[in-house]
């Protein structure tokens, strides 16, 4: 009657296979915390290989614990196999004056038990941290943040960010860098083969700019292949503005965009850009976080030639002219 649970769960596969699961789940009123204790595991090529699309994989047993502290949530994951994997991470979630606070602390390997797309970035060891507040606003989908750490880096990855944005304060950064350790190519998930880029570099930050909030993202790529088209240098940015004091990069906000590479291979030829003759997109216009739609100019420059495009982009609908 005032909303308790206790719920005590226990199985095992039938089909011969090793494999058990159990889960207990507590909680002493509707307006308590669940605690879970949660548990799995299968002998080798169990149903989670099978899942992430792997041939064969190895025995494994993964656990995961919650545990209410006052107001507070506090818990544990664990997985390990008979070969290589061994991840063990640390979390905890709790109120801090009005915001929610969220640490994460987490470590280890587990490239033989994730999708095959994903094993060379996550390849060897694996370091994640996050502490970090944030607060809805009503009327945004952007919360205020406050991040005091974010990292996480593997043999491949290697990405963090840190600072505030809030009504009060705008001072954020992000830098991200992605490039395999021997100087393979390294395969994008999800897309067509051969779908793949050789590094990535990019920086963000979020600043104060002549009584505007800025928003920049700058970066390059090296050594991108996709859908038979083979760029080997990108440069490119983007800046946002939104206005101080006020709720963070919501409502219409001016954006400014630049891609530029320095060839486009295909397999009907090369255009190679020239300092009289750029490979060179630009747009410039409005961004509008309600609709996420956006009034665009954009140009477009390759081979000599030029080509103008003015009008309105949504996820559904392009709707404008080009010359």
């Amino acid at each position: 009657a005032n909303g308790s649970l206790s719920l005590d769960l226990t199985g095992q596969r039938i089909d011969g296979a090793q494999g058990t699961f159990s889960a207990k789940l507590e909680r002493a009123s509707s307006n308590a915390l669940i605690a879970a204790d949660i548990e799995i595991a299968e002998a080798a090529d169990g149903i989670l290989v099978g899942l992430i699309g792997r041939p064969s994989g190895p025995a494994y047993r993964l656990a995961a614990k919650a545990m209410p502290d006052g107001d507070a949530l506090r818990g544990s994951v664990t997985l390990a196999s008979e070969r290589s994997t061994q991840f063990n991470g640390r979390f905890a979630l709790a109120p801090d004056n009005g915001s929610k606070r969220l640490q994460i602390i987490a470590s280890g390997d587990v490239s033989e038990l994730v999708p095959p797309e994903y094993a060379q970035r996550l390849a060897g060891s694996i370091d994640i941290g996050l502490d970090a507040d944030w607060q809805a606003i009503d009327g945004s989908m952007i919360p205020e943040i406050a991040i005091r750490q974010a990292r996480l880096n593997t043999e491949t990855i290697n990405a963090s960010a840190s600072g505030t944005l809030s009504r009060q304060v705008a001072d954020l950064s992000l830098e991200v860098n992605v490039a395999d350790p021997a100087g393979d190519t390294i395969a994008l998930p999800m897309l067509p083969e051969p779908s793949e880029l050789r590094r990535v570099s990019l920086r963000g930050t979020v600043a104060p700019s002549n009584g505007v909030v800025r928003a920049d993202l700058v970066g390059n790529v090296a050594g991108l292949q996709l859908a038979g088209v083979s760029v080997p240098a990108t440069g490119l940015s983007l800046a946002i503005e939104t206005v101080s004091g006020g709720t963070p990069f919501s409502g219409k906000l001016p954006f400014a965009a630049r891609l530029e590479a320095d060839a486009v291979r295909t397999a009907s030829g090369e255009l190679v850009a020239t300092g009289e003759q750029p490979l060179l997109v630009t747009a410039n216009g409005t961004i509008d976080t309600e609709t996420f739609t956006a009034e665009a100019d954009i140009d477009v420059q390759a081979g000599g030639g030029q080509v103008e495009f003015k009008g309105t982009l949504s996820p559904n609908v392009v709707n404008g002219s080009a010359k």
